[in-house]
């Protein structure tokens, strides 16, 4: 979104796609503030870092 994001994600993680999805984008998809009334967690946001360092091990 415009207010925050990560900028540490290479693309080739973004795009990485499981069964036609996203991975990263679908997970954030589910988080959306609309959908949950709150923002990420730092638990939550730490997750992200996480599944982006293990795509990346595939990916890379």
């Amino acid at each position: 979104n415009d207010v925050a994001y990560w900028k540490s994600i290479p693309t080739r993680v973004w795009d990485y796609t499981i069964g036609g999805y996203q991975v990263i984008k679908k997970w954030l998809s589910y988080r959306e503030l609309e959908l949950l009334s709150r923002p990420l967690t730092p638990d939550e946001a730490r997750e992200v870092m996480n599944m982006a360092r293990r795509i990346a091990a595939i990916v890379l």
